[in-house]
Parts: C-alpha cells; sequence; structure tokens
C-alpha cells in the first residue's frame, strides 16, 4: 500500500473489510475524523467512529460542517497557515515548512468546517492551474470563516521546489498585504487610507443617540456626527465664541463635508439632524404667518415682518448676506448635494464668492458691496457661516487641486466605510422613537441661544488651558520639524479647529438630549471635554489625509478601476475590448494602454497584451482563471 503519510493498522484493515475486492490505494490521508482512500479514478471516504486508542471505520459521508481539514493538531497551534488545494501535495510540503500549519480540505469541500482559520494568516498555494476551481471554493470559504487570505500561482510565479519557497510565502504573509502575487482584488475599489474607528463616547451623551441614529437611518455613524456637530456650529454662528487666551478669540463656525459615493447613506445621516432643525424652522414659520396676520389685521402699520432665518441651502451670495445683515448674526449653509455649490466655487471668474466665503469662517463684522445690492456697502455684524455639505469622491477632486487660497483648507472631511445593509435593531426604533421630542428640544435651545442678546464666550479652566497648551506646542514643533516654513493650510489651521471643536462638545453636552436644558452666558471648557476635543481632531485628521490621498489618485488607476468593474458586472473570462471602450467610457487610445498596463500590474490577464506606443489595442483581453470568482466573492 502506498501511503505517504504512515497508517495505522486499523486504517489498513478498515480498507482491506471495505474495500476487498478494490486494488491497492494510491493514497490514504488520516484527517483524523474520517479517512480518504484514493486509487488512479475515484476516491472513497471511511468515516472514523470509535475513540483514539480503538478506532473504528464506516463507509460514508461527513455530515455538513463536520468534514475537517487535514493536521487537525498543527492547524490548532498558532502558527499561520499554508493551505493547498489537494491533500497530496499538503502532505508532500509539510516537511518544507516547519514553522507552517500546512493543511488542506478533504473531497468534502462543501462539508468542510473552516472554523479553524478565523482570525488566521492563511497562504493558498495554487501549484497547479488545473485546480483553480478547488482554490476558488477554499479562498471563498476561508474569507467568509474570517482568515487573511494571501494567495501564491505555482504555474508561473513560484517554484515546485518547497524549500526555495519557505522564504517567498513567509515574506508574503508577513507583508500583510491585501494584494499579493495573485490578482490585485483592491483593483475594482478606491485604495482608501485607514482612518481609526469611531467612538461615540467622544460626544458625551450624545454617543447613544448617535449610534441609534446610525442603526435607524443605516448609515456611517461618522456622516452624523460630522453633520450634528457642523449644525451645532452654525447654528450659532456669530453668537458663540471659545476664548484660549486674551486675544485668541475662535467662533462656533466649523465647515463638514459628508464624502461618500452615490447610496452611501449621506442624506439619511443628514436628515437625522436635518429633521430636528425642520423643526425648529417649523415654529419660525408659524409664528411669522401669525406676525403676518397681525400686521395685516393691524393695519399694515410698520415694515413687514420678516422670516426669521436659522438655516440657508441653495441661495445667492448676496442673499446669504441680506440674510445675515437682517438676522444680525450668521447662518448655517446646508448643502445637500455641493456639487452645484463646489462647482461655482471652481469656475474662473468665482473669487469674489470664494472671498465671501473665506471671510464667513471667522464670523467677524464685514461690508458687502456686490451692484445687486445698491451702491452702497451692505454692512454686516456678522458674516459668518457653519456649513454642511456631502459630495461625492469626483466632485471633491477638482476642488481641493483648485486655488491656493485657503478655501479647501478649512473643511473637515468624514469618508467612512460604507455601512452594512441591515434591517434596525428594534430596540434601537424604539430608542429612537422615545428620543425623538428630546433632540428636538436640543436643537431649539442651540438656536435659543443664538436668539438672545449678547454674545456667549467660554473660556478654558486651568487643567484644559494646560492640556490645549502642552499639544500645541508639541504639535506645532513636530510641524515645524517635518514641513519647516511650508506647512500646508490645513495642519497649520488645526488648534483653532481643536478650540472650535471644544466649544461645540461643550455646547451639546449643555443641550444633550439627556441633559435638563440650560442657556448659559459663559462656561468653562473642563479638561475632560478638551480631551474629546483632540480625539475628534485626530480623527478628523485622518479622513482628511483619506480625501487628500483619494484626491492624488493618478489617472490610470480611475480608468483602470472604472474598466475592472465593467469587468466584474460582465463575468466573463474573455473580454471585449470594444465593447469595455464603448460602455466605460474608456475610449481614448492612451487612456486605455494605461488602464491595462495597471490590470497587467494587478496580475488580472492571463496573457499580457502588447501596450507600446504604436501597437493597435487588442480586440480581446483573457483574464486569470477565477478571477472573476475571487473578485465577486472577495465583494461580498
Amino acid at each position: 500500500m502506498k501511503t505517504p503519510r504512515e497508517t495505522d493498522t486499523a486504517i489498513e484493515a478498515a480498507v482491506a473489510e471495505h474495500f476487498p475486492n478494490a486494488e491497492t490505494p494510491t493514497g490514504v490521508f488520516d484527517f483524523g475524523r474520517i479517512v480518504e482512500i484514493e486509487w488512479p479514478n475515484r476516491r472513497a471516504t471511511l468515516l472514523v467512529t470509535g475513540t483514539n486508542g480503538s478506532r473504528k471505520f464506516k463507509v460514508g459521508s461527513p455530515d455538513r460542517g463536520q468534514a475537517p481539514l487535514w493536521d487537525m493538531a498543527r492547524l490548532e497551534s498558532k502558527m499561520p497557515v499554508l493551505m493547498f488545494p489537494r491533500v497530496e501535495r499538503a502532505v508532500g510540503a509539510a516537511d518544507a515548512f516547519p514553522r507552517y500549519a500546512v493543511s488542506a480540505p478533504s473531497s468534502h469541500l462543501p462539508l468542510t468546517d473552516w472554523s479553524l482559520l478565523k482570525g488566521r494568516d492563511v497562504v493558498v498555494y495554487l501549484d497547479s492551474m488545473a485546480d483553480q476551481t478547488a482554490a476558488t471554493v477554499l479562498q471563498k470559504a476561508a474569507l467568509a470563516a474570517g482568515a487573511r487570505i494571501s494567495v501564491i500561482f505555482q504555474a508561473d510565479e513560484v517554484s515546485s521546489d518547497f524549500a526555495q519557497m519557505e522564504k517567498k510565502v513567509e515574506k508574503l504573509r508577513k507583508s500583510g498585504a491585501a494584494r499579493t502575487t495573485g490578482p490585485d482584488l483592491a483593483m475594482a475599489s478606491r485604495r482608501l487610507s485607514p482612518v481609526p474607528d469611531f467612538d461615540p463616547t467622544i460626544f458625551g451623551a450624545w454617543g447613544d443617540w448617535l449610534e441609534d441614529a446610525a442603526a435607524v437611518k443605516g448609515a456611517p455613524i461618522e456622516y452624523i456626527a460630522g453633520s450634528l456637530i457642523g449644525a451645532a456650529g452654525g447654528l450659532m454662528a456669530g453668537k458663540a465664541f471659545i476664548e484660549a487666551r486674551s486675544g485668541w478669540v475662535e467662533p462656533s463656525t466649523i465647515w463638514t463635508m459628508i464624502v461618500g459615493d452615490s447610496s452611501a447613506g449621506k442624506t439619511p445621516a443628514m436628515s437625522a439632524v436635518s429633521d430636528a432643525i425642520e423643526n425648529v424652522e417649523r415654529i419660525f414659520r408659524r409664528q411669522h404667518q401669525q406676525d403676518v396676520h397681525a400686521w395685516e389685521q393691524g393695519g399694515k402699520n410698520g415694515p413687514k415682518p420678516r422670516p426669521t432665518v436659522v438655516r440657508i441651502d441653495d441661495t445667492t451670495v448676496e442673499a446669504a448676506a441680506v440674510a445675515m445683515g437682517r438676522m444680525g448674526r450668521g447662518l448655517l449653509s446646508w448643502q445637500w448635494e455641493a456639487t452645484g455649490w463646489l462647482g461655482g466655487l471652481t469656475r474662473y471668474n468665482a473669487e469674489s464668492d470664494r472671498g465671501f466665503w473665506l471671510r464667513a469662517f471667522d464670523c467677524k463684522p464685514a461690508s458687502v458691496l456686490r451692484r445687486s445690492l445698491g451702491e452702497e456697502p451692505l454692512q454686516l455684524r456678522c458674516l459668518g457661516s457653519g456649513i454642511v455639505a456631502a459630495a461625492q469622491p469626483p466632485v471633491l477632486e477638482s476642488f481641493l487641486n483648485s486655488r491656493a487660497d485657503g478655501l479647501e483648507a478649512r473643511f473637515n472631511y468624514f469618508w467612512p466605510e460604507v455601512s452594512e445593509l441591515n434591517d434596525p435593531d428594534p430596540a434601537a426604533l424604539l430608542r429612537w422613537g422615545n428620543r425623538e421630542a428630546e433632540v428636538n428640544r436640543a436643537i431649539e435651545a442651540i438656536v435659543a441661544r443664538a436668539q438672545c442678546q449678547g454674545e456667549h464666550k467660554s473660556t478654558l479652566n486651568a487643567a484644559a488651558r494646560k492640556v490645549f497648551f502642552d499639544w500645541r506646542k508639541d504639535y506645532l514643533t513636530s510641524l515645524r520639524a517635518e514641513h519647516a516654513s511650508e506647512i500646508p493650510p490645513a495642519l497649520g489651521k488645526a488648534p483653532g479647529l481643536v478650540l472650535r471643536l471644544a466649544l461645540l462638545l461643550q455646547v451639546l453636552d449643555d443641550v444633550a438630549p439627556t441633559n435638563q436644558i440650560k442657556i448659559v452666558r459663559t462656561a468653562l471648557i473642563t479638561k475632560g471635554i478638551m480631551e474629546r476635543a483632540l480625539r475628534l481632531y485626530d480623527l478628523m485628521a485622518a479622513h482628511r489625509v483619506r480625501v487628500e490621498i483619494a484626491a492624488k489618485e493618478p489617472e490610470s488607476e480611475r480608468q483602470a478601476r472604472t474598466l475592472a468593474k465593467w469587468i466584474i458586472r460582465q463575468g466573463e473570462d474573455t473580454i471585449d475590448m470594444q465593447a469595455a471602450r464603448r460602455e466605460t467610457g474608456v475610449r481614448d487610445q492612451n487612456a486605455v494602454r494605461a488602464a491595462l498596463s495597471e490590470l497587467v500590474a494587478a496580475r488580472w490577464l492571463a496573457v499580457e497584451p502588447k501596450l507600446r506606443a504604436y501597437d493597435p489595442i487588442p480586440q480581446s483581453i483573457t483574464l486569470r482563471p477565477g478571477l472573476i470568482d475571487l473578485a465577486k466573492s472577495a465583494r461580498k
């Protein structure tokens, strides 16, 4: 009997008993709970019963989830895993990789227990393209079990000499990269830089509401947090300030940009905050209707009552200036979709509009002189605006790469991962409904502060002052060491932004749904609030880096991503390039060559086409076998 692995006499006796007329097996593979017997043209399975001391066997198939992986003893160790699609190759490689748990599934792939791969580094060694189908199933199952997968292809990339391969496999595992010597599946999606997980405790008593809002709206919690803090700053524009020290005062306004592709949940997330603002606006509209009615009943004496404005959306600079002048304070600018607004700010003659918004960031008195407003300048007690806006990534790219006047540097971005599409937890729905009135009252209280005469100024207590200025010293020292005299505007504004965040967290604490509403003229920023503001700044800084890196994506990668998405949707291994160019819009020959070069580098193609400048665009391209299945599995 040929046994790649030594077997005991009990297995030999079982084979002889259950297969008395069969020829000598070419392989016997002991998986512990099952034993697989291999002949040239077939395989059979013996189920193991009894104890390890006296195992008994019967012919059959394991139940679902009961087919073990080979060499369970080594798999139960903490070693990284090297998987082969076929057990005979794993047996032959076991001694060559002593620092790995070398394993393979049995022939019962759909019935395999993959649980031991959860959270493990798993390198799949595809030693023959003929094994592609089994390897695809293996990778999909391992991913579903929570493994971290890397793939190497023997057919054209690695040696069949296992001793030579150990260093390469180890390097591949340690790299921790999602893209390996197998196809780079990330080609079909943006390569986003990492951002930390959102910590709801930054928002104090609002944290629970943010989590429930995210669950109910089916949107990332970062979107809702960005909308909330941006709205709070804009609703109090020109009425709330924070003083770090004598001569250094910052207003409440911050600008937040909710970033994501279509259907990422931007609008539902913003509506969680907007609905509460709309409740206040309804109150003001009813009051205005009553005032107009009383004015009309009283003979229309005096000027006609004007409505109270707290939020503007699609408006001109002139209309915004008039509203600010009439209200005597700044306003909240709410842009559900900022494409048109940002487009207006990037056109060739937009300098005057950009100048208006640049001044609106600091909430200072101003004179606005526009022909449409008359010959005399409009005097504003406060030219100020907080901004909450939403935009898709392509819209931001031209904005970030536009004029270097500091307008873009004033925005703070929130671009999280897309939320899973799950039905909201019934408990979250119940809590959301029960707290709706409390949240409405909280937003009303913020607006009430802005309606009061006078300004609200917060200061730092001694502990908060020490935390802030110690951080500022360390931050600016490292910033100057890294950038010398060319500090990026967004980074240079960080200390002022931290102060504004601290002010807004303090305001939100005062009006939190679980607190008794109180309106105060002055307040002390505590050490705890300042520490939370610094944590929030760190989160926002990571999101800014994500946006900036995405905006610098080379055109060739962008075109390749467009092509890769289309390829996956087609689901075919051979791609008609004429149809691809027509349906993706990637038509220019140089653009097509650049995109195909990216796909070659990402190891998507089975055969590398000729892509020199004088070579014609290939009529078709052939993908690596199994790539479509791998790509679809990775996107689930």
